[in-house]
């Protein structure tokens, strides 16, 4: 199953549509124990870099995208969801995406 990470900053319904239009198995999710489970994840993203790092921040969703990673599971991320992938970004001044 693929996983949209939900964090309530872009895309991510969606995203959610095109795949259930494609017929790929997925979910809507912001639980970490869904996302560590699934076969893969999609990080999509529309809007400065700031106010999604503090979503997944406040969400606690940042360690949980590293393990994934770690774990070898493929990540998509699409536009600013691929930036999100970074440790910074100097966007609107330099914005640390983890704490």
């Amino acid at each position: 199953m693929i996983v949209v990470i939900d964090y309530d900053t872009g895309n991510t319904r969606n995203v959610k549509k095109a795949l259930d239009f494609l017929g790929v198995e997925n979910e809507l999710s912001a639980n970490p124990q869904e996302i560590i489970q699934a076969d893969g994840v999609i990080l999509p993203g529309v809007g400065a870099f700031k106010k999604a790092i503090d979503a997944l921040n406040q969400r606690q969703l940042i360690p949980v995208i590293r393990q994934v990673a770690k774990k070898g599971t493929p990540i998509l991320g699409i536009c600013l969801g691929m930036q999100l992938l970074f440790d910074r970004s100097l966007e609107f001044g330099n914005t640390q995406a983890y704490r």
